[in-house]
This record gives C-alpha cells, sequence and structure tokens, in this order.
C-alpha cells in the first residue's frame, strides 16, 4: 500500500505594498515552529526532505513558504503589465509579514488542538461581561482610533455569566477583531455589544456597519480554516480559525453561536452564554428568534 506524505498545503491572505497576495505554504510535524525560506527563484520544494524527516517533525512543526511570484504563490492582481522587482524593503516586508501570520496560524491550530482535547471548559467562576470589554476595548483602542471606529457597549442589566473568564474574553476578541478587520474604509464604522436575558442563558449580539457576509457564507465561516470566499473579504488575510474556536468555546458553555448579515449591510454575530454555573453543561434552549 502507498504511503501518504503528512504535508499538508495552504494559502495564506496578506498584504504586502498595499496590494493583497495569496502566499502558499506547506506544514509538518508538531512542536516549535521551525519556518523555513526557500532561496530566490526556488520554491518550498527545497524544504521537502525537512517536511518528510520524522526525526525533525516528531519535535518542530516545520513550515515552508513560496515567495509571492514564486511557486504555487500568486502574484497580485495585474501582474501581467509590471516587471517583477525583488527589493530589500518588499523582501524585508515579505518575511515579516508571512511571518506574523504564519506565527497566528501556529497560534490557532494549537489552540484548536487544545479545545478538541478537553472534554468541559476550564475554572467555572463568575464572569463580569463588562470588565471583560474593557479590558478588549483598552488593547484595541489605538486601532479603533486610527481607523475612525467606536465601540458602543450596551449592556443589560444582566451582564454577568458563568464559565472559563478566558475562553469567554477570547470570544469577544475574534469577534471585535473580526469587525474591525472587515470595517469599511473612509466610513463612520460602529461595533456594538449588547446583550439580553433568555432564560437561563444570556444571548449577546456584537454588530457592526463592516461589509457583510453574502448568505452562502454564514454557515461556513464556523468551519475550521474557512472564511467568505466574495470579492469584498478577499485581500483581508486571517487564518480562519478564530471563529471556528469561537464556536467550540460557546458550545462547551453550553450555548449556541450564529451571524445574520447581508452583503454590504454589515454583521450581526449571536452568541448565549449561562447565567447559572448549573448550566454550563446543560444543553441550550432555543434562542435564534425572540
Amino acid at each position: 500500500m502507498a504511503d501518504v506524505e503528512p504535508i499538508v498545503g495552504r494559502y495564506l491572505r496578506l498584504t504586502l505594498g498595499g496590494r493583497p497576495h495569496r502566499v502558499y505554504f506547506e506544514e509538518a510535524g508538531q512542536g516549535i515552529p521551525l519556518v523555513c525560506l526557500h532561496t530566490a527563484g526556488a520554491d518550498n520544494r527545497q524544504y521537502r526532505h525537512l517536511l518528510n524527516d520524522t526525526a525533525i517533525t516528531r519535535d518542530f512543526r516545520v513550515l515552508a513558504f513560496d515567495m509571492p511570484w514564486h511557486g504555487k504563490s500568486l502574484p497580485p492582481l495585474g501582474w501581467q503589465d509590471e516587471e517583477y522587482r525583488l527589493t530589500t524593503s518588499g523582501y524585508i516586508e515579505m518575511i515579516r509579514a508571512a511571518g506574523e501570520e504564519l506565527h497566528e496560524v501556529v497560534n490557532h491550530i494549537l489552540e484548536l488542538t487544545r479545545f478538541q482535547s478537553k472534554k468541559s471548559v476550564g475554572e467555572i467562576r463568575k464572569v463580569d461581561l463588562g470588565k471583560t470589554l474593557e479590558g478588549v476595548a483598552f488593547e484595541i483602542e489605538d486601532e479603533l482610533r486610527e481607523k475612525n471606529i467606536q465601540l458602543k457597549l450596551e449592556l443589560g442589566r444582566h451582564a454577568t455569566v458563568y464559565g472559563d473568564a478566558g475562553q469567554i474574553r477570547q470570544i469577544f476578541e475574534s469577534l471585535i477583531h473580526n469587525a474591525v478587520k472587515f470595517s469599511r474604509p473612509d466610513f463612520a464604522n460602529q461595533i456594538g455589544v449588547q446583550t439580553s436575558k433568555h432564560g437561563d442563558m444570556l444571548k449577546v449580539c456584537v454588530y457592526d456597519h463592516g461589509i457583510g457576509i453574502e448568505e452562502k457564507d454564514q454557515e461556513l465561516i464556523f468551519d475550521e480554516f474557512r472564511q467568505a470566499d466574495g470579492e469584498l473579504t478577499r485581500g483581508y488575510g486571517g487564518t480562519g480559525l478564530g471563529l471556528a474556536i469561537a464556536k467550540k468555546i460557546v458550545e462547551r458553555h453550553g450555548g449556541r453561536i450564529w451571524v445574520e448579515s447581508k452583503k454590504g449591510g454589515g454583521s450581526q454575530f449571536f452568541f448565549t452564554l449561562p447565567l447559572k454555573p448549573g448550566s454550563v453543561d446543560v444543553k441550550e434552549v432555543d434562542t435564534h428568534r425572540d
């Protein structure tokens, strides 16, 4: 029987020189990230021997990527009307951007693996959503100011839930980060958080005035390594794992998550969390419709 090589290939969406690029990379192994950059005029096939070397992949997660215009990485739109020039500044920008994105990929994969291996949430305790959101807002205040985005917190009387504080914060970080990333340029964007009580669950809505999501993409965005694939979302980057992890966290807390959106009309992400500690492991009632 033929052996199948343990190599997985994917594309990253990067913005380089103000233009969107699709950069191809391959990975294999687990452990400490080891990023491999090929020499000029070649591609990541230089490192296939490392990707297949169990002595290496036993302790390292090997990631080898093709530079733009090389291998399977695509040149930017309009490439046929320009001359390819690899400058020092462009080379440094490409390495830095690819390195940052690959670091995010590895972190999200490790996070996803951790959730898949756990059967329950961590330490269950009372979590004040107001304080949680204040911490998230403080971390991104410079980015909000730079992009002219207002973050509005409209928390109702019930703004305390039960669960793992770090994981609950991660839900908000993922949703608000996406709302910022997919905001519309040169537009007075607003991101808001609203809460309302539904039985033993708190229903949370994170809304934005961004580019929106086509109906055909609204289910797949919660899948691993999936993003909306419309022309509006191309070039924004990301791993396609943030919402998948958020979904697993919500479900571990006995809740559910969904989105309502339309192309060009912003998005509303809803999810539910338990108001009582005994509800964390209880299957949540349907609160999709009021």
